[in-house]
């Protein structure tokens, strides 16, 4: 049986987030999402290309990866 594990970790800095939202809100694609006939939409769709900011994320992304693999034994790729 594996352990519940939680774990907060400051990723990103103020400026650092201030940045990747200015870059989001300065990428984003016009594109429609296309919920299931039978949904109930109640959220707003963004999109964004990820080579936009994948690189402003890459500390996020990267502990995802090793999280899941050492605690959870869960491979990502």
């Amino acid at each position: 049986m594996r352990k519940l594990l939680c774990g907060v970790s400051p990723l990103f800095k103020a400026d650092q987030v201030k940045k990747i939202n200015e870059t989001i809100k300065n990428n984003l694609v016009n594109n429609q999402d296309s919920p299931s006939n039978n949904a109930i939409k109640t959220s707003q769709v963004k999109f964004l290309g990820l080579m936009h900011i994948q690189n402003l994320i890459m500390p996020f992304i990267d502990y995802s990866f090793t999280v899941n693999n050492q605690h959870y034994g869960f491979d990502l790729f």
